[in-house]
């Protein structure tokens, strides 16, 4: 049923419109949005565009922040296949950065922090690892709130795990490098995403320690190819696999 919503999703050049989307296509987005009980009835998995599938696609989409048009780039299929926990994602390619390039950066509230300085009151977390050394800055106070409680959920999944110190791949992103899907949550209006690995730790263990726990009800990928586990603050369970 969703084989061939994962390969559309897949496509580069392809749009979604879902109210002209075939009857094999849409019955894969139902099926997506059942797993998560907004179509309450199964019975609805039926391909047919009608006011109830409508209404849930709907609101899937405001749950994301996505505001509904016409039509969508094809990688939007990502998000409701991620939901019913089987997506499939493009592993990142990680390029070496330089070092710090800022010693403090202005926050949108006016503050202005030192990069070596911990996100939460007696956190584990810096706001140089959470904004690319300070090339990402947070764009308003929306961000900059998610990303402070990105850094709290991210503190108890440092204890779940031992307290075991964290390495922050990724976190914020403002420009697209090409590594990331077109709706990922590392960018605005969302920056509640991360990726990282535990160095103590395969990358595989944490994984399954947060997908039945912390994770329960976030979004929890896992990267085979860059060994290290995404993260992020969508309020509704949603589990995919990178590849190559």
């Amino acid at each position: 049923m969703i084989q061939y919503l994962l390969q559309v999703s897949r496509s580069k050049d392809k749009e979604i419109n879902f109210s002209t989307a075939t009857t094999k296509l849409l019955k894969g987005i139902q099926y997506c949005l059942w797993t998560i009980e907004l179509l309450s009835d199964e019975a609805a998995i039926d391909g047919i565009y009608s006011p109830t599938t409508e209404k849930a696609i709907k609101q899937f989409l405001k749950i994301n922040k996505i505001e509904m048009r016409e039509s969508f780039p094809c990688q939007i299929g990502n998000l409701f296949l991620d939901a019913a926990g089987v997506g499939i994602h493009t592993s990142h390619i990680l390029i070496p950065k330089p070092g710090p390039q800022y010693a403090y950066i202005v926050l949108p509230d006016g503050r202005k922090v030192s990069l070596s300085s911990s996100i939460t009151p007696g956190g584990h977390f810096m706001w140089y690892e959470f904004t690319d050394h300070g090339r990402n800055i947070p764009q308003n106070k929306d961000i900059l709130s998610n990303m402070i409680r990105l850094a709290y959920d991210m503190e108890r999944v440092r204890q779940h795990l031992g307290n075991n110190p964290i390495e922050v791949v990724s976190q914020y992103c403002i420009k697209d490098d090409g590594n990331y899907s077109f709706f990922s949550r590392h960018f605005a209006p969302h920056a509640d995403a991360i990726d990282f690995r535990v160095p103590a730790l395969n990358y595989k263990d944490v994984y399954r320690e947060l997908v039945g726990s912390i994770a329960s009800k976030r979004g929890l990928g896992i990267d085979h190819v860059n060994k290290m586990v995404h993260y992020d603050l969508r309020p509704y369970r949603a589990r995919w696999k990178y590849v190559t």
